[in-house]
């Protein structure tokens, strides 16, 4: 049920940013140029990635959503799935901004600093780096990566999305003239209180303190161990779902 709901939400969002480029579809087909094409579809992609990334961030954090929801694993597969499927949408948009730029003599992978789009194409560029490392060990190498070193690559998640929020709001077309601006600034909002969220919840807040009383061999390679609970106790947990101690 949890994750029907959160896909239908996500294909949502996904299809609100449609409403936002409608009037640049209809000047690509009245154009008729591929570049013209290229460059919506590049805009497209970028709303669609940074929804998708947002959504991705979210779905991660374990402690929050657990507010909501008994169904981490549910949570997790979603999360997992955007992660490794969802997101090859955001590469449609370095790619196809490229291109719609080389069409215009104009080569975004010359490194430039010296003026704020420049500075922003950077940023971007920043955060693909991140992103593309992340999915690479995620989707690819996460079997091959022990757990400790794909855990420190994964921090880097911290960084992508407030990179992509500052490439798109300083650059994004569609963020900056449109009422997208609205969105795009709450997805910042909302990550930056979540980060906050996440960090004091590091620091103890809203977890079970329990106490190790047995350790029992059950088997070859299996142990069964006993808790008991010292403070803030869980209580109505499912059985074999994740409880947070």
């Amino acid at each position: 049920m949890i994750k029907r709901f959160l896909y239908t939400l996500i294909l949502l969002f996904a299809l609100i940013t449609f409403f936002f480029t409608k009037d640049l579809w209809i000047a690509a087909k009245q154009l008729g140029k591929p570049s013209d094409y290229a460059y919506v579809i590049a805009l497209q992609a970028g709303l669609i990635g940074g929804t998708l990334m947002w959504f991705q961030y979210v779905l991660g954090i374990r402690a929050f959503i657990s507010l909501f929801t008994k169904d981490i694993l549910g949570v997790l597969d979603v999360h997992k799935n955007i992660g490794i499927y969802g997101m090859l949408v955001v590469f449609l948009h370095p790619l196809l901004i490229i291109l719609f730029y080389l069409s215009n003599g104009i080569n975004l992978l010359i490194p430039k600093f010296d003026t704020t789009f420049n500075l922003s194409v950077r940023v971007g560029s920043v955060a693909f780096f991140f992103f593309l490392t992340i999915w690479l060990t995620s989707a690819l190498l996460r079997n091959r990566l022990g757990f400790r070193a794909w855990k420190i690559l994964h921090f880097m998640s911290y960084l992508i999305f407030p990179l992509v929020f500052i490439h798109g709001l300083k650059i994004g077309f569609t963020i900056r003239y449109t009422n997208f601006t609205a969105i795009w600034l709450f997805y910042g909002i909302t990550f930056g209180l979540l980060t906050l969220y996440r960090i004091i919840f590091q620091f103890g807040f809203k977890k079970h303190k329990y106490e190790i009383k047995e350790i029992i061999d059950e088997a070859n390679g299996i142990k069964r161990i006993v808790l008991k609970p010292i403070e803030n106790f869980i209580t109505n947990v499912i059985p074999g779902q994740f409880a947070y101690i």
